[in-house]
């Protein structure tokens, strides 16, 4: 089981490990995120969001160098469910 409960959240699956950020739980918005490593079977923390989101948009893209870059952008305020851009 992950660590935190979610609901509205993203999720991606980049480099074969499983990506979730944002979203709802149980004491409101969310700006925490995990990753599961499908090898180990364990999900780790990940960095925060710059502030809590819920039903964003995500993409995964590649820097100038190759590398993946998880893009989590709009959605709305967990707390005034304002839409954020």
């Amino acid at each position: 089981p992950m660590k935190t409960v979610r609901y509205g959240h993203r999720a991606a699956v980049i480099d074969g490990k499983l990506y979730v950020v944002g979203g709802y739980g149980t004491g409101g918005g969310l700006a925490g995120g995990e990753v599961y490593d499908f090898a180990s079977r364990q999900w780790t923390t990940i960095a925060n969001l710059n502030r809590p989101r819920a039903f964003a948009a995500s993409a995964v893209v590649q820097d100038a160098s190759g590398n993946p870059f998880w893009l989590v952008v709009g959605g709305e305020d967990p707390v005034t469910r304002a839409v954020l851009q």
